[in-house]
């Protein structure tokens, strides 16, 4: 099973509404949450993933 991070990983159709939601669900904590720097980068990591899915 491949990870969501791998470079061959490929989502399935059905998957996007929830990554969609998740992205959405990260951009709010940018914006309402103060976060640490460490804690930033890792939201800013996981958008990145997020967008390479999509």
């Amino acid at each position: 099973m491949a990870c969501a991070r791998c470079d061959f990983y490929a989502p399935k159709d059905s998957s996007k509404g929830q990554l969609l939601e998740a992205k959405e669900n990260l951009q709010k904590m940018l914006a309402n949450i103060p976060l640490t720097d460490d804690e930033r980068v890792a939201v800013d990591d996981g958008q990145a993933a997020l967008d390479q899915l999509l």
